[in-house]
């Protein structure tokens, strides 16, 4: 059913965050940003391995053959030959664990906590992009911990599950994103709700009241602040605010779209982006 009868929004809608774009749609930087995360944990273990090495390990003779630790290596050990009479070995399980443990810590500061907290890692800061809930708002440790565990599935077969996934799903979700309901957006998006069509529904204050702006009666003299929260069914108007027009198209921050109350319809609209229609809010 088509609403394009409802008016357009008015000059200028296109410069609100978000409007009239895919905010997901920053798979170049998403892949950047993987690449510096993957040189950075690569730098940090590979000084770590070379210090733990040196400084746990010791010489040993060799007795003049310039092989030895090719052709006779010592059990259990890790050995590299400085010159044809010595080596230097280390125990293997301890320079094995140090290098892993390694490797693991920086995975949880950086793919963890740093995007669980602030919604990115390092390379996702430097390349401007964000990882957040369908609301906008920052993933969370909880999330980030899952949509990074689940690397371990899209990372598979040189990272072809992880590619397919996000560049032909829907808010370009990798399997991790699907699981911990998570988006990766330009910076600009952090705090809007995020607008993928079949993907994310708009998060209001009013909801878990019960009803959608639909069930409210038209705006009236100062009916509620732009962008919420809307009063519950039945409700009085709120004391005078910048308010809603009925029939006027008014930008709504939370639900990152244009909306009016239509009067001829008695019900409230949103506009799609997608189609260039207004459609019940409630859909």
């Amino acid at each position: 059913m088509s609403y394009a009868p409802y008016g357009s929004p008015p000059p200028g809608y296109a410069q609100a965050p978000g409007y009239g774009t895919d905010p997901t749609a920053v798979m170049g930087r998403r892949y950047l940003a993987y690449i510096i995360d993957s040189i950075l944990a690569g730098i940090v273990v590979a000084i770590v391995a070379g210090s733990l090495f040196f400084s746990s390990s010791h010489t040993i003779s060799t007795g003049g053959d310039s092989r030895y630790c090719t052709d006779y290596p010592p059990t259990n050990q890790m050995c590299i030959q400085t010159n044809p009479n010595e080596a230097r070995v280390v125990d293997r399980g301890t320079f094995i664990g140090g290098v892993y443990g390694t490797g693991a810590v920086v995975w949880l500061l950086n793919m963890v906590l740093l995007e669980g907290i602030v919604g990115g890692t390092v390379g996702k800061l430097a390349c401007g992009i964000r990882t957040v809930k369908h609301d906008g708002s920052v993933c969370g440790i909880g999330r980030a911990l899952l949509r990074n565990v689940l690397l371990i599935v899209d990372a598979a077969c040189l990272a072809i599950i992880g590619i397919i996934t996000s560049a032909t799903t829907k808010g370009h979700r990798r399997v991790g994103d699907m699981a911990a309901s998570t988006l990766v957006v330009a910076k600009s998006q952090l705090g809007h709700p995020v607008n993928v069509p079949g993907v994310t529904s708009p998060v209001y204050d009013a909801y878990a009241t019960g009803g959608y702006p639909g069930a409210y009666p038209a705006p009236t003299g100062g009916y509620g602040q732009v962008g919420g929260p809307y009063p519950s069914a039945g409700t009085s108007p709120a004391p005078a605010q910048p308010e809603y027009q009925a029939d006027t198209p008014t930008w709504d921050a939370k639900r990152n779209a244009y909306i009016q109350y239509d009067t001829a319809r008695g019900t409230w609209l949103e506009h799609d982006t997608v189609t260039g229609e207004w459609k019940p809010i409630s859909q």
